[in-house]
């Protein structure tokens, strides 16, 4: 890392070190418990929002299956807390570990496909995760799910330590994006021949990549095991999917702070819709919809879409013509 790209990534995780510890602090002190629930629910949903973000806006590789490896971590740490008695870190640990394994078998086949072959395939994994989540009922508690999961303690104690994790998680992406592993990663997604003639085998890298995702996500699925107290198959299914990719859109795929936006927007548009409860799935959906189509590059790519829509504007009104009307037809002699 050179000194100047040093400095500002020491800069920017710096920067992010401080703005989590205000946003704990702040909240800790100032905010009620139902605002408490949901920033923990979007600190929590930042993390596969993060994850999708090293898969397809780095790697170039889809996924639509976040949400079992989301349910591994949450069934492993609850399942290694409550039957053996183990405590809620060594709990993710174990959801680290097994996540990170079951990625790494499934990993070496799947992300030799791409585009829309590998969504499809990761939607069936998470498809069949869930139905074994319902059916081994002896290890998973099956539909009845599994109760009496270790607390975080109350929301506001849960809600400093989740926001704190995932400040320093967010941080040493930051880190990281400004390094050479950074680079090899945009180069991965930007060409592929270009990397391998210089040496570096990109399956190895893309496999790489798909055990970290999987890692992440896991790390928020036993955090949700542990701020519920409570575990069952049902939320873990495409809608929890599509929820994360959705999250990492809104906010852009160039940026890691892209990932840590969309979630923070698209967590909180429930929320603030809230007292139109009639209407907040409808307002939910087409609120969902304005941002992707008004930034189609998520919000972080917003001020390039300004600059040039601003120099397509001064362009037009330097030639003195203006733009075609709609369904206008140029005479043709």
């Amino acid at each position: 890392m050179s000194g100047a790209r040093g400095r500002r990534a020491v800069a920017e995780a710096l920067a992010l070190l401080g703005l989590g510890l205000v946003v704990a602090l702040g909240g800790h002190f100032f905010l009620s418990n139902y605002w408490l629930t949901v920033g923990v629910v979007i600190a929590m949903y930042s993390l596969p929002s993060l994850a999708l973000l090293l898969l397809l806006g780095y790697a170039g590789r889809p996924s639509f299956g976040h949400a079992a490896f989301f349910a591994v971590g949450a069934y492993a740490s609850a399942v290694t807390t409550t039957r053996l008695g183990w405590d809620p870190v060594a709990g993710a640990l174990a959801g680290i570990v097994v996540a990170g394994a079951v990625a790494y078998v499934i990993g070496f086949p799947l992300l030799r496909l791409s585009g829309h072959y590998l969504a499809i395939a990761t939607l069936a994994f998470a498809i069949i995760v869930r139905v074994v989540l319902e059916n081994a009922t002896p290890l998973t508690g099956g539909l009845n799910g599994i109760v009496g999961i270790p607390s975080l303690g109350t929301p506001r104690t849960a809600f400093v330590l989740v926001v704190m994790l995932v400040t320093i998680i967010y941080a040493a992406a930051v880190f990281i994006d400004h390094s050479r592993i950074g680079r090899i990663l945009r180069a991965l997604g930007d060409d592929e021949r270009a990397m391998a003639s210089c040496g570096i085998n990109p399956q190895s890298i893309r496999t790489a990549v798909f055990v970290a995702s999987a890692v992440l996500t896991s790390i928020a699925g036993s955090v949700y095991a542990h701020f519920l107290t409570y575990i069952s198959p049902e939320p873990f299914n495409v809608d929890m999917s599509v929820l994360f990719v959705t999250m990492m859109l809104v906010g852009g795929t160039g940026s890691v702070w892209g990932a840590l936006i969309g979630a923070c927007i698209v967590g909180a548009i429930p929320a603030v819709l809230s007292t139109y409860a009639a209407y907040s799935a409808l307002l939910y959906g087409i609120a969902i919809v304005a941002v992707l189509l008004l930034a189609p590059y998520g919000v972080l790519g917003l001020p390039t879409q300004l600059r040039i829509a601003r120099a397509r504007l001064r362009r037009i009104v330097a030639s003195g013509s203006k733009p075609a009307q709609a369904g206008e037809v140029a005479n043709v002699d």
